[in-house]
C-alpha cells in the first residue's frame, strides 16, 4: 500500500475511537480581566491527558494566528502554561520561572495577540 493513502480500518468501522477533537481557543483582547492575574503554578503530574490537549490547543492558536508565543490566560485558561515556537519547531514551558537576570538591556519590536496589529520597541 502506498504511503500517501492509508486508512485506519479499525477508526473507520468504529472499533477504536479517535482521540478528542482539537479546536482552537479564543484569544482576548487587553481588557480581559485574567490578563492582570497572577495564575497560580500547575500541581498535577505530568504527562496528563488535559495538560496534553491544552497545549496541543495552544499551539493550534498559535499558529492559526500566525504569532510566536501564546499563554493560556490570555485564552480564559488558568494554567501556568505558554507556547512559543515557529512553524518548524514549538514548545510548552509549564510554570515557567526566571533563573537569572543581565544587566544587558535589547531593544527589539513585539506584539502581543491580546493587543492584535500593535507592535512596539521594548527593551529588556
Amino acid at each position: 500500500m502506498s504511503d500517501i493513502l492509508k486508512i485506519d480500518t479499525e477508526v473507520a468501522a468504529g472499533i477504536k475511537k479517535l482521540g478528542p477533537r482539537v479546536e482552537p481557543l479564543v484569544v482576548f483582547d487587553e481588557n480581559f480581566p485574567m490578563l492582570e492575574e497572577v495564575i497560580p503554578e500547575f500541581v498535577g503530574v505530568l504527562p496528563n491527558d488535559k495538560m496534553t490537549l491544552l497545549v496541543k490547543r495552544l499551539k493550534m492558536t498559535m499558529k492559526l494566528y500566525s504569532a510566536l508565543g501564546l499563554a493560556a490566560n490570555q485564552c480564559a485558561v488558568r494554567e501556568r502554561v505558554f507556547v512559543i515556537g515557529t512553524d518548524q519547531f514549538q514548545m510548552a514551558c509549564i510554570n515557567p520561572k526566571v533563573l537569572s537576570v543581565s544587566d544587558d538591556i535589547v531593544k527589539d519590536n513585539e506584539g502581543c495577540l491580546s493587543f492584535p496589529a500593535f507592535f512596539l520597541s521594548i527593551p529588556r
